[in-house]
C-alpha cells in the first residue's frame, strides 16, 4: 500500500477537484500473501460460520488538501 499512496493520493484529488470538493472513497484490498483459515481445530464455530477472511482497507480523500 505504501507503494502506491501518492499515485491513489493524486488520484483522489483529482477526482476531488472534478466533482466538485465531495469526498472520494478508494476501496483498497490489503491481501496478505495468505488469509487466515479457521480449521475444526482453531474453532469449529468459527470454521463452518466463514471459513476464513482477509482485510479491506478503505480510506476518505482528501485527509488533507
Amino acid at each position: 500500500m505504501r507503494d502506491n499512496q501518492n499515485d491513489w493520493r493524486s488520484q483522489a484529488l483529482e477526482e476531488f477537484r472534478k466533482n466538485g470538493g465531495k469526498p472520494v472513497a478508494f476501496p483498497v484490498e490489503a491481501k496478505a500473501p495468505q488469509g487466515f483459515y479457521f480449521s475444526k481445530e482453531v474453532d469449529e464455530n468459527w470454521f463452518h460460520a466463514v471459513g476464513g477472511a482477509n482485510a479491506n482497507v478503505t480510506e476518505a480523500f482528501p485527509s488533507s488538501v
